[in-house]
């Protein structure tokens, strides 16, 4: 079964690399990360793109 992890995001900015280093290191078989970015006008999104 498939795992999604959904992280609403809005000037998140500061504590995206934390939070996304910290899930990308699980080690739990097949999951997704699905960032959702709300318009924030802090660049979140264009980390989430990187």
């Amino acid at each position: 079964m498939k795992t999604s992890i959904i992280i609403p995001v809005w000037n998140g900015e500061p504590y995206l690399n934390a939070c996304l280093d910290s899930l990308l290191a699980q080690t739990y078989p097949d999951c997704e990360i699905i960032a959702v970015d709300n318009a924030s006008p802090d660049g979140s999104a264009d980390l989430i793109k990187t």
